[in-house]
């Protein structure tokens, strides 16, 4: 499975463009949206609304592989935020908080 440092929920105004800076800057991002039209125009580099530099930089971004929102069975695959979600510590091996003293 394909490793990914930031999960996005949601491919709407601020998580496009959030999604799109994060792996601008180097971070390998995930993108998770249940509107197809949105998932396939992402893919292809082309954001659905218009913002100043948004389509050349998301263009880079998942022409790199930097960005990418998978698609599985018609849908996103959910299951791919898990190794982020783990990756930051809240998985089943997360350790127990301390007390402090």
């Amino acid at each position: 499975m394909e490793k990914f440092d930031v999960g996005i929920i949601g491919l709407g105004y601020v998580g496009l463009t959030l999604a799109t800076v994060m792996a601008e800057v180097g971070l390998k991002v995930v993108g998770v949206e249940k509107r197809a039209d949105v998932v396939d125009l992402s893919n292809a580099g082309t954001p659905y609304f218009s913002e100043a530099g948004l389509e050349e930089a998301l263009t880079r971004v998942t022409t790199s592989g930097m960005f990418k929102c998978p698609i599985q069975n018609g849908i996103n695959d959910f299951n791919l935020l898990q190794g982020v979600w783990s990756r930051a510590g809240y998985g089943r091996s997360a350790a127990k908080p301390r007390r402090s003293r």
